[in-house]
């Protein structure tokens, strides 16, 4: 598995599966220990990794 196909994956997460932001960031370093233990080397940038945004809510009040 190559930085684009883990890009791609980390990519697909993100905008179509609508994960979280920390499970496309436990995704993201299970991938780089995976580099960095298995393989012995660095994991490359990803360059063009989008990463998940917090949506920001507002807070619902009820009242009766």
């Amino acid at each position: 598995m190559d930085h684009l196909e883990i890009e791609a994956y980390l990519n697909q997460l993100a905008n179509k599966r609508s994960v979280s932001g920390s499970t496309q960031s436990a995704a993201l370093n299970a991938s780089a220990f995976l580099y960095r233990e298995a393989h012995n080397t660095p994991m490359l940038d990803l360059d063009k990794l989008r990463r998940t945004r917090r949506h920001k809510t507002i807070p619902m009040v009820r009242s009766e």
